[in-house]
């Protein structure tokens, strides 16, 4: 009789560090950084110049309040997650009054298939005045640009700057 309790703990027990296992397992493929060794620096100056205009193309949209562009632009998952329609738009990203200048600084990207890209961009937003006397500090300005080679589209997420403010790859 104590036998079979005692085999009964152990299967038990193996079934529990099985299951911890497989939890492990799927937790380090979704939600660990190991992924950060694909990402690399953008070194052509095409690409730079590609996804910055990308990004430029965004702001423009925005700073001129076209909720329809805005919304084609803007990536459907950070949509859906945000609950941001045509009618919230403006109160969900972050609009700057006046218009705005965008300089790219520096660029990750990482291949996430054969048609797309995903690039993790960084650079500064400059005021447009009139005056240069009146010229304001840039703001340091982050964002992520996916683009898809082979349909020519592109899509935009608002980022946080973490690769960046936290010392790069």
């Amino acid at each position: 009789m104590e036998e079979q309790v005692w085999t009964k703990k152990k299967k038990i027990l193996i079934s529990c560090l099985g299951i911890l296992a497989v939890g492990l397992l799927i937790y380090s493929i979704f939600f660990s950084n190991n992924n950060k060794k694909d990402i690399e620096i953008v070194k052509s100056s095409s690409k730079f110049y590609t996804v910055s205009n990308c990004v430029y193309r965004y702001l423009t949209y925005v700073q001129s309040k076209s909720s329809d562009n805005v919304l084609l632009t803007l990536d459907k998952r950070y949509i859906e997650e945000n609950n941001i329609s045509k009618n919230n738009i403006f109160e969900k990203i972050n609009v700057l009054e006046g218009n705005y200048n965008f300089e790219g600084r520096k660029m990750y990207q990482q291949k996430l298939n054969d048609d797309t890209i995903k690039y993790y961009v960084y650079g500064y937003l400059r005021k447009e005045v009139m005056n240069p006397s009146l010229a304001e500090d840039p703001i340091d300005y982050y964002v992520i640009v996916t683009l898809n080679t082979k349909n020519q589209t592109f899509s935009i997420t608002p980022y946080d700057g973490e690769i960046f403010i936290n010392g790069g790859i």
